[in-house]
């Protein structure tokens, strides 16, 4: 008694089915860009805020000892392109005299990366030229429309004080708004967050991302 087996030519018709059923079917995993950067700002917002807990910055000797807290400042600048067109980045930096509110590796204020010891920013204008998007020093993915193609950042009215698209975070981890360069006090009733605060990505597409950094807690997440 003879065995039927596939032919060559059936075998080859379905191996083709089956990639077209593949095709079809299973979910294509291409890269996501906004996913990926908000990914990256959660967990750099979250290293801010753990700077904060275990760097207390309280100084008797210097009133405004305040202005030194860990931080997370969005901003355009034309040292974090390729090119010198002014691009969106981001820095995780404490601030030092003369409180100019800048991220500034030359100062010695920018946090470095824990995984790759690189600094994160994307490149401040502040900075010397040798610290742009092109430096070996300088962390190429906080350069976020460079590297992920993010064209805008809205930050909703609760944590939007005066644009200046920066968050703060106390010694309990408590999120503050505003540039720390502009505080009078430890504490400020217009520079509290109280309620929700939403930072939204947007691509070329207008296709968007929201992270969430709750009052009091300082908890982060992507939320809707």
């Amino acid at each position: 008694m003879f065995k039927k087996a596939f032919t060559f030519l059936e075998a080859v018709i379905v191996i083709i089915l089956m990639a077209i059923l593949s095709a079809v079917f299973i979910p294509k995993y291409d890269k996501n860009n906004l996913r990926q950067a908000a990914n990256q700002i959660l967990s750099h917002i979250r290293y801010a805020r753990h700077l904060a807990l275990v760097d207390e910055k309280f100084d008797p000797y210097d009133q405004y000892w305040y202005r030194k807290r860990w931080q997370i400042r969005f901003f355009k600048s034309s040292r974090a392109s390729k090119d010198g067109t002014s691009k969106w980045a981001y820095a995780v930096f404490s601030d030092k005299p003369p409180y100019n509110g800048y991220p500034e590796i030359s100062n010695r204020e920018v946090a470095k990366d824990p995984l790759d010891k690189t600094y994160i920013t994307g490149g401040y204008s502040s900075d010397p030229i040798s610290y742009n998007y092109n430096s070996e020093f300088v962390n190429k993915r906080v350069a976020i429309e460079e590297t992920y193609g993010i064209v805008n950042i809205v930050f909703s009215s609760s944590c939007n004080y005066y644009n200046s698209k920066t968050i703060i975070f106390d010694y309990l981890g408590r999120p503050l708004k505003g540039r720390s360069s502009s505080y009078n006090a430890p504490y400020e009733r217009r520079k509290m967050i109280t309620s929700v605060c939403k930072i939204t990505l947007f691509d070329s597409d207008n296709n968007s991302i929201k992270i969430c950094i709750e009052p009091e807690t300082g908890h982060s997440y992507i939320c809707h």
